[in-house]
């Protein structure tokens, strides 16, 4: 009986720990993806090493580097960096990224022999965290941050808010004639039925940050829409200046989830932009 009742509060103890593990306040890194089972820590099977984690990890401040491979599965982004201290494999939740793109891996635990089911290989050691506010910012910059010179970093924008103070028009500028021709305030009010469709508006530059994940990242406003439908954010490989009027000709995307609270009802996006007066 003493047996039984002892196996008993130990398995209590057990789940107590489980469950506070799990719980909301707590905020670890993500839990990592499944994994194949095998026997002991050998290959085939993975074993997390949670003992001196600030030694484990490549710099105390998170694991910074560039991106030189990624791929995505199972809901989670793989990256292979070029750290200062050599090539380091990392794990975070499904995120845009690009090669060539400078990040940095925060939260940061490593998992020895970690065996993805779903990629079919093992990692001798990967890193399972989030990526931090310079993993926004290819080459160090926030497409949200205020200011609008190249690679400005500012403060974490709210998903909701937009690039910009709203400009004063004396009345808004003219539509872009032609069937795809809509106004900003269309854009937002249309973006699921427009999404992967080509649209053409008139629109004032009013932010401009420059080479963000391999692109440039437009706020342009019209003098239409109200709330939260005044601003839109458009990538192009052009380049202008806050206070151009342009015609901006690009493809619809909507319900845009670029990771890390990065949230966007529309953008147009592969955009060309041509003076507009």
């Amino acid at each position: 009986m003493r047996t039984a009742q002892l196996l008993f509060s130990v398995s209590l103890i057990a789940v107590g720990g489980l469950i506070f593990a799990g719980s909301p306040g707590c905020k670890k890194a993500p839990p990592p993806p499944p994994v194949s089972r095998g026997s002991g820590s050998a290959p085939g099977g993975s074993t997390m090493d949670r003992s001196g984690q600030a030694a484990n990890v490549p710099g105390k401040q998170g694991i910074r580097g560039e991106i030189i491979e990624t791929m995505d599965s199972g809901g989670y982004t793989y990256l292979k960096l070029r750290t200062a201290k050599g090539e380091v494999w990392a794990a975070v939740r499904k995120a845009t990224v690009a090669k060539g793109q400078t990040v940095t891996v925060t939260g940061a635990q490593a998992m020895k022999n970690f065996k993805s089911r779903t990629l079919k290989r093992t990692f001798p050691v990967i890193y399972f965290g989030h990526i931090g506010r310079a993993g926004h910012a290819a080459r160090g910059g926030n497409p949200h941050a205020g200011g609008s010179g190249a690679g400005t970093m500012g403060k974490m924008a709210h998903p909701k808010r937009t690039g910009g103070k709203r400009v004063t028009f004396d009345k808004p500028l003219p539509k872009a004639s032609g069937a795809s021709g809509r106004t900003v305030a269309e854009i937002f009010a249309q973006g699921k039925a427009l999404a992967g469709k080509t649209v053409l508006l008139r629109a004032k530059v009013v932010k401009f940050t420059k080479n963000i994940m391999g692109k440039n990242w437009v706020h342009v406003q019209d003098g239409t829409g109200k709330t939260d439908d005044f601003d839109l954010t458009v990538t192009t490989q052009a380049t202008v200046k806050v206070g151009d009027v342009v015609l901006v000709e690009g493809t619809v995307k909507a319900d845009v989830n670029l990771g890390s609270g990065y949230r966007y009802k529309v953008l147009v996006e592969k955009a060309t932009l041509k003076p507009g007066t």
